[in-house]
């Protein structure tokens, strides 16, 4: 693959850590897989924040939250937009997983990293893929997707990446090429040999049981603790291995012979139903054997008859003992597994079995490595110290408090309901009295005016009756004037008189008209002057105006309540006279508590295990010598291992060296970028926007070349510094006279007047300098000439063809073409054209012919 390719881990080498990397081809980052431990551990993920806008897909291998547990986190939180690419299972059944997960973290503590939305985001973004499917990245880096088959879980996949397809680069991790009951095995399928791949040492010095073996133990386990009448706690996953472990339990239960069909067998989770309704719709992901009974007889083997789907410790509660438990959660850190653990721990008669194992400061692990010690009859501690979360109700003052505040907030909220109600009627208001119509500005026009001549009228009538019935003014004492009184409009009964043709929108208009003003009682405005001593008066009239009827498009707008039966009608308003913010009941009992107050608590306690404990592999993965005979078939041309503790990793590099699988090995650590690129002799130079502008290319069929005389300096990919002739300091010696017609010849041209100490130092620099490689414009001053270079190989044969098409007639004659006795063209073994005759224009035109078949620059 002619791609420069890193690779950096953020979480997953030298330990059992889940699995985050980064792979970058060329400017294109890759997300492979981002899972979360138990403990939700921010140091990694603080680590990858610095990269979140940077990457550009997603790829998720197995639906669990060691593979995917982080990318709530990334999506919800910090802003991750990039698509994200799973099979139809795995997008499935990893929201259920994060579901469980979620659930079990609120149940015992406060926790706020994400929540069931941010889940959800996450799955809406997922582009869904069948295995063998090819996707096409988006943009125009040309790297296509492939899941391929990979066993483990219910649709777990191998990444296959490719680059217009070139070279392959394979992430395969946690993969099993052994034939399960509910899943086929691996496969390789159409993967020749890999240019990089990226591969897991978890199992390389583990060698597993026999599955027969293993199933008799774990048969036997259940067998002799429920014949003591004693409970079994089998700790699984949530959604992936599960479904094997159910699938293997439900036809012993179903067994006349095995006789346990007299026990309860439970599978506990907050998800379990889903899961198992989940499993039922994904046949065609399953082994051939389950395909073809589906097909045949219509048999879907998780119908499971004699599993019990319960979602809470109260319904477990409820299930009659002794019964087998099948807890989510592998950790044992939070979640059922954990809770019954520490119920049922101190019983003897109980029996605790994991079946995989997890990250190594987890109970879970602890409680492997005591049953490993139990069973080789060494000397262990029974006692483990642990911290013991729990979510309890609030009581005395605390629960007192909590109503208060409550009730506080629930008043807050009230008061900010009605003020939104308030505002929300006045912007109706004001928005019915903006869409008045000009007819209605009119009308309201007429009625002021009509309103004006009434009031002129009025006074005029006041100012006459005065003048006849007083005297003067001069004789007119207080006492009189608050004795006079006036008539009023009211005793004449005047009609208003407006136009016919008014129309008003909206309801019923109301107008007074004021008369004088009632406080002006001064002696010397008596009720002889115009205003002078004359109370105000009103006269009230009213003004109908019909409402206009609302029209859209369709016609007149039609009220349903209109035709609304009366009972119906009461019903709906009773219904929203009870859940309105004002109606009785809410003023009865302000407040009402759905939920019960709860605080979270944490101890420090000394548990004493003495149930019995056994660890029965169900994981599911290949083992060592399954993952060397796989590598031996593929060898791989470089090699990066992952996933697997100090021994087992250094236990396979040292491997494939010593056998010579595989000749180039990387064992990156924590935070730490290797360079994997398949083509040692690749250099990434970008031209700097100058340089480009004045750059001349020429077309020589479906390509173009140039000359480029430029320097070669490092500069932050960041900067938007780019003048013409920049003198900054430079970190590499700048190359004159650069021909890069082609890649080798240009990576060779670097290399000159270089020793090899120098090449070690610029390769160490290299890998930890993030700055980039520029080629920036040379001065003139600094520009040397060059002869002319001709860029192609055309055969004589097609030169002899274009001259024909010309209207020249050649013959070839001992490997020369002789054109009408004019030219001879020769062509040397070095490759160039020689064209001999006599001097004349039919010799410089066909000349010109031949150099039109090149690109000179």
């Amino acid at each position: 693959m002619a791609s420069i390719i890193k690779f950096k881990p953020f979480s997953g080498v030298y330990g059992h850590a889940p699995l985050c990397y980064i792979l970058t081809i060329d400017n294109v980052r890759i997300l492979l897989d981002c899972g979360w431990d138990e403990k939700f551990d921010m140091d990694f993920i603080n680590e990858l924040k610095k990269h979140v806008h940077q990457i550009n897909a997603v790829l998720i291998s197995y639906g669990d939250t060691a593979h995917c547990g982080a990318l709530p986190y990334l999506v919800g939180k910090l802003g991750l937009k990039c698509p994200i690419y799973a099979t139809v299972p795995v997008s499935k059944m990893g929201q259920l997983a994060l579901y469980d997960a979620l659930q079990g973290k609120l149940s015992n503590e406060d926790f706020d990293l994400f929540s069931f939305d941010d889940i959800d985001a996450v799955f809406d973004r997922v582009e869904q893929l069948k295995y063998n499917q090819t996707a096409l990245l988006r943009g125009d880096n040309g790297l296509q997707i492939t899941a391929l088959p990979a066993g483990h879980m219910l649709g777990g996949s191998i990444w296959r990446i490719t680059k217009m397809g070139d070279e392959e680069i394979v992430y395969a991790v946690d993969y099993n090429h052994k034939r399960e009951r509910h899943l086929n095995g691996c496969t390789f399928d159409g993967v020749g040999r890999p240019a990089l791949m990226i591969t897991d040492a978890f199992n390389a010095i583990y060698n597993q049981p026999r599955r027969k073996n293993r199933d008799e133990q774990l048969v036997n386990q259940l067998v002799s603790t429920m014949r003591d009448g004693g409970d079994c706690l089998v700790v699984i996953d949530t959604a992936g291995r599960v479904l094997e472990l159910a699938h293997l339990l439900d036809q012993l239960w179903q067994n006349s012979e095995a006789g346990l069909s007299t026990y309860n067998l439970v599978m506990l989770s907050s998800v379990a139903s889903s899961v198992i309704e989940a499993a039922k719709s994904q046949i065609e992901w399953m082994a051939d054997k389950i395909q073809r009974d589906f097909e045949t007889g219509r048999v879907n083997p998780f119908h499971l008859k004699s599993v019990r789907c319960c979602h809470s410790m109260s319904e477990l509660n409820r299930v009659r003992s002794p019964k087998v438990v099948l807890a989510s959660g592998l950790d044992m850190e939070s979640g059922f597994s954990r809770e019954l653990f520490l119920d049922w721990c101190i019983e003897t008669r109980n029996m605790c079995i994991i079946t995989g194992r997890s990250s190594d400061s987890s109970l879970g692990s602890k409680l492997i490595k005591m049953a490993e010690l139990r069973d080789a009859k060494k000397p262990c501690n029974n006692t483990i110290a642990l911290e013991i979360k729990q979510r309890v109700k609030l009581d005395g003052a605390e629960l007192a408090a909590y109503f208060e505040k409550r009730k506080a907030e629930h008043e807050e909220a009230k008061k900010k309901r009605q003020e939104m109600k308030r505002r929300k009627e006045r912007d109706e208001i004001l928005d019915e009295s903006d869409s008045d119509d000009e007819d209605a500005a009119a009308a309201a026009r007429a009625v002021a005016e009509a309103s004006a001549r009434v009031a002129q009228e009025e006074r005029e009538k006041l100012e006459r009756e005065a003048n006849i019935n007083g005297k003067d003014k001069e004789d007119v004492t207080m006492d009189q004037v608050q004795q006079h009184t006036f008539p009023t409009y009211s005793t004449h009964r005047r009609q208003l008189k407006l136009p016919l043709s008014v129309k008003m929108a909206y309801g019923d208009y109301l107008t007074y008209f004021h008369g004088p003003d009632s406080e002006n009682h001064s002696i010397s405005a008596g009720p002889f002057t115009r205003y002078g001593g004359i109370r105000r008066k009103k006269i009230a009239f009213s003004v109908t105006v019909n409402k206009p009827v609302p029209w859209d498009d369709y016609g007149e707008l039609i009220d349903p309540e209109d035709y609304t039966i009366v009972e119906e009608l009461k019903g709906h308003i009773n219904e929203h006279a009870g859940n309105s913010d004002e109606s009785e009941i809410e003023n009865d009992n302000p407040f009402v508590f759905d939920d019960v107050p709860t605080k979270c608590i944490m101890k420090r306690a000394k548990i004493e295990v003495s149930c019995k404990l056994h660890f029965i592999d169900f994981e599911g993965r290949s083992d060592g010598e399954s993952v060397r005979k796989l590598l031996e078939r593929l060898q791989p041309r470089k090699l990066v291992v992952v996933h697997g503790n100090t021994s087992s990793t250094k236990n396979l590099s040292d491997y494939c060296v010593q056998n010579k699988i595989v000749e180039d090995i990387h064992a990156p650590y924590v935070n730490e970028t290797v360079d994997a690129t398949v083509e040692s002799r690749i250099i990434q130079v970008k031209l700097s926007e100058h340089l480009m502008k004045t750059l001349k290319f020429h077309k020589i069929r479906d390509v173009e070349v140039c000359w480029i005389n430029a320097k070669l300096v490092r500069r932050d990919p960041f900067s938007r510094k780019d003048e013409p002739y920049h003198s900054a300091p430079e970190l590499i010696t700048p190359i004159e006279n650069v021909n890069i017609d082609d890649e080798e010849d240009a990576v060779e041209s670097m290399e000159v007047d270089e020793d090899g100490e120098t090449m070690k130092k610029r390769a160490k620099q290299n890998a930890e300098d993030e700055r980039i490689l520029v080629l920036e414009t040379l001065p003139p001053a600094e520009q040397l000439p060059h002869r002319s270079l001709y860029i192609d190989d055309p055969k004589l044969s097609d030169i002899k063809t274009l001259l024909n098409s010309k209207g020249y007639q050649g013959e070839f004659h001992s490997g020369t073409l002789f054109v009408e006795n004019v030219a001879a063209i020769q062509r040397t073994t070095a490759g160039t054209f020689s064209v001999e005759g006599r001097t004349s224009l039919e010799l410089y035109r066909i000349r010109d012919l031949l150099k039109s078949q090149f690109a000179i620059i």
